[in-house]
């Protein structure tokens, strides 16, 4: 299958960080960058004053359409910010491969290249290394994507709206795989009841999901930008719910709403008689969800959370 972009004009860079102790802040002490475009790369040690290694990163990055990075936006980026260097990789769109990772491999979210939410490295604190894995990540999430546009073309539309920002760099990406713009936000009103419907013919239900809930959510509820990414991950997680799915924990720590959605879906009877849902797999007398009696992989059971930490 061809990838896409096999050399994006990006800037990939990943900083080996000292965590703040002592009321002292982060220091960076070492760097590691490459152009995927060019095949230009850099790996510094970044002695007290930071300021040269990232002088050199910058350079690096002139002429780059995006920067790409894994944990990039809660790590790296924040990190470039505090420093308060006017750096102009800073003003670059941004694709973070950890935040992808959930949506382009929501069977088995732990890729091979991610253990937990890090990279699994074949070089002890070799940021250069870490980098040639990210870019190979975002080949292989590339992949899936297109994959997805041939299995079910409808989701990568939701995801495309939800997350496509014209504008910005992943945008890009999934015009360049849709072949198009995004939809208008409103037909996710018509694709999500579409995508979770049930298809399992022993289950006497026509959602995977409760049907009010549901509709409230589209009705009232997509207008929210911050819904955006917790709506993709909860959509990934129950298109898949029952097989082999796993909520990573870095999503239930930075998006804790996509876990309130899964459970306001799934375990709330709404007690609407029309409902089939929670008529069918709810116990309404006791408001005990079937999932959690018969031991299903529910993520929002205590049990559950208790055992992943």
């Amino acid at each position: 299958m061809a990838v896409l972009f096999p050399k994006p004009g990006c800037l990939v860079f990943d900083l080996e960080v000292i965590p703040s102790q002592d009321g002292k802040p982060e220091q960076i002490y070492k760097l590691g960058a490459l152009r995927a475009d060019t095949g230009s790369t850099i790996e510094l040690d970044v002695r007290q004053d930071p300021r040269p290694a990232l002088e050199q990163l910058d350079v690096l990055g002139d002429g780059a359409e995006f920067v790409l990075g894994h944990n990039i936006v809660e790590h790296d980026l924040r990190i470039l910010k505090a420093t308060q260097l006017s750096l102009r990789l800073l003003d670059l769109p941004s694709i973070d491969t950890l935040h992808l990772s959930p949506i382009t491999f929501p069977q088995n979210p732990y890729h091979r290249l991610i253990k937990d939410y890090k990279l699994v490295r074949d070089s002890l604190n070799s940021p250069l290394s870490d980098c040639r894995s990210t870019l190979t990540l975002f080949q292989d999430q590339q992949e899936a994507l297109e994959r997805l546009k041939t299995l079910n073309p409808k989701e990568l539309l939701c995801y495309q709206i939800l997350l496509g920002d014209e504008q910005g760099a992943l945008g890009q990406l999934f015009q360049a795989i849709t072949g198009d713009r995004p939809l208008p936000l409103t037909e996710l009103q018509t694709l999500l009841p579409d995508l979770l419907r049930e298809n399992d013919p022993t289950l006497e239900r026509d959602l995977k999901v409760c049907g009010t809930r549901l509709k409230r959510l589209i009705s009232t509820e997509l207008g929210d930008p911050t819904l955006r990414w917790p709506l993709a991950y909860a959509l990934a997680w129950l298109r898949v719910s029952g097989g082999n799915s796993a909520l990573a924990p870095w999503v239930r720590h930075q998006f804790p709403r996509v876990r309130e959605l899964i459970h306001e879906l799934r375990d709330i009877p709404c007690s609407h008689e029309d409902c089939l849902y929670c008529k069918t797999t709810l116990d309404c007398s006791t408001r005990i969800p079937n999932s959690l009696r018969t031991g299903h992989r529910y993520l929002t059971s205590a049990a559950y959370i208790r055992s992943r930490g």
